[in-house]
């Protein structure tokens, strides 16, 4: 929570800046595929991003995209540790 995302809106040239406020814990639906391992990471999960004051203008339904960074993940398995590049 609290990670700054840029959310691309249409019909706007330049993206705003989103901050996350919340991630559901369970995804929002899980099709028949995704049930082994190798499907997991696409499964779909709601979150909200609060957008900044100048977007309360843009209209109820509006289209929008948010742009996730790619994260690079290596897990070691004998030590039990997970290490991401989120913070860089």
């Amino acid at each position: 929570m609290g990670d700054k995302l840029t959310v691309q809106v249409d019909g706007l040239t330049q993206g705003l800046v989103g901050t996350v406020r919340w991630v559901a814990t369970e995804p929002a639906f899980t099709p028949y595929y995704a049930l082994n391992q190798a499907e997991r990471a696409n499964l779909m999960y709601l979150a909200e991003v609060v957008l900044p004051d100048s977007a309360a203008d843009l209209p109820s339904g509006i289209p929008i995209q948010v742009l996730l960074p790619k994260l690079n993940v290596s897990i070691n398995s004998s030590e039990r540790t997970i290490k991401s590049n989120a913070n860089d």
